[in-house]
This record gives C-alpha cells, sequence and structure tokens, in this order.
C-alpha cells in the first residue's frame, strides 16, 4: 500500500496560463507537493504534506490559504503557519520553450533542483532536496 500524487489539469483552457509546482522531499520528515497557477483568470493552488516521521502515523494532510514565492511556499495547516524555502542555488537546471505548430501555444518550460528547508511554526523540522518546475506562456 502507498500514498501517490498526479498533478493535473482539466477543463477550459484559455489563452494564457502560467504556474510554480515544488516537489521536496526531506528523508526525516516527509515530502511537500505544492503548486500555485493561473488558468487565464482562474487560480488554483494547494499545499500538501505527507508526513513518514517515525515519531508519528503517515497521514497526508492539505493546506489552507496556500501561496507562492520566488524562492518559498506557504501554508496553514492544522492551525500551524508551514514554510517551504528553497534557496536560490541550483543543483541543476534544465528549460525549454514549448510549442505546438500549426497552433498558438508557446510557453517556457524550467525545472530546478535545490536544496529545501521546511519550518513549522517558524522551528526547522526537516533539511532535503527540491524539484522546482515552473512555466509560463500560452496554452492555446
Amino acid at each position: 500500500k502507498a500514498i501517490g500524487y498526479c498533478k493535473i489539469y482539466q477543463g477550459y483552457y484559455p489563452k494564457f496560463w502560467g504556474y510554480h509546482f515544488v516537489h521536496a522531499f526531506f528523508p526525516d520528515y516527509g515530502i511537500v507537493w505544492s503548486a500555485e497557477a493561473t488558468f487565464g483568470q482562474e487560480k488554483y493552488n494547494y499545499f500538501k504534506l505527507l508526513n513518514t516521521s517515525e515519531t508519528e502515523k503517515q497521514i497526508l494532510l492539505n493546506g489552507e490559504d496556500s501561496y507562492h514565492r520566488q524562492t518559498s511556499a506557504h501554508a496553514r495547516i492544522q492551525d500551524k503557519i508551514h514554510h517551504l524555502k528553497f534557496d536560490t542555488k541550483t543543483f541543476a537546471t534544465w528549460s525549454s520553450i514549448l510549442r505546438n505548430q500549426p497552433s498558438t501555444m508557446e510557453s517556457k518550460l524550467c525545472l530546478e533542483y535545490r536544496p529545501a528547508i521546511l519550518e513549522i511554526d517558524d522551528q526547522e523540522v526537516g533539511e532535503g532536496i527540491c524539484l522546482k518546475e515552473f512555466c509560463f506562456g500560452t496554452i492555446t
């Protein structure tokens, strides 16, 4: 038995879109999935924490009031403030322009591997790594 996660967007695709997605792994604490996206004028965001520490039961927690910054993601989970911080230094980067000829899609997709820190109520609970994915442009 396992817990997994798949990101997918289905629905009306407006011309412009953009998103930040972060998948972070903390060996002694757990896994974070967080996203902030805009599809046209529609906003979509989430912050999920899979706690895998040895001292607590494995549980998937969903954040409220989540948002992203250039080097961080934030949420409130069970009345505790969670901060996912990722350094500006990268281990590796990759980017590509996504084009769909003869359609009008043209978006820049970037992937970055970075060091990460997880804080809960301003207390550091884990150090790990994260994959930051971001993409902006046109989709149709």
